[in-house]
């Protein structure tokens, strides 16, 4: 059944060199870890570039709302605490691999989580390069697995 629906960042990144990672609101680390299963709806548009550029998606979790790990193919089980996959849970590859990030469209990406975690959930985000800023939306929906 489907708990919850939630808008966990919605603003615009800017092109900064050196280049910043952006974080979903603090305010939203205790919500977004409520429950157990997450589906997530990343969109990335109005590109200041007209460069195709890397973009990821980092999914955290943390147990204390300060020390935050990254998950390794959507596993918690090979979780490590402070080394960033080099590729997010959602990727989209500035050489068009399997998934371009295009630049005069609308990109759409997803995630998809089931798996007892702890209680507090956020995301990072980052462009592959300094020239490159844009706005992004990412849509959470979560259900519970139960007791």
């Amino acid at each position: 059944m489907r708990r919850d629906n939630i808008l966990a960042f919605d603003d615009y990144i800017a092109a900064k060199n050196p280049r910043v990672d952006a974080y979903s609101p603090a305010s939203l680390n205790a919500k977004l870890g409520k429950f157990d299963q997450w589906a997530v709806m990343v969109l990335v548009d109005n590109l200041s570039s007209a460069t195709p550029d890397a973009f990821d998606v980092w999914m955290l979790f943390s147990a204390d709302n300060q020390n935050w790990f990254y998950i390794s193919n959507g596993q918690l089980a090979n979780a490590t605490l402070s080394t960033r996959p080099p590729n997010g849970d959602v990727h989209w590859d500035a050489n068009g691999g399997g998934n371009p990030l295009l630049t005069t469209k609308t990109n759409i990406g997803t995630f998809l989580l089931a798996a007892p975690c702890p209680a507090f959930v956020r995301f990072e985000l980052s462009f592959g390069s300094t020239t490159t800023g844009g706005h992004v939306r990412i849509y959470v929906t979560q259900r519970d697995q139960g007791a």
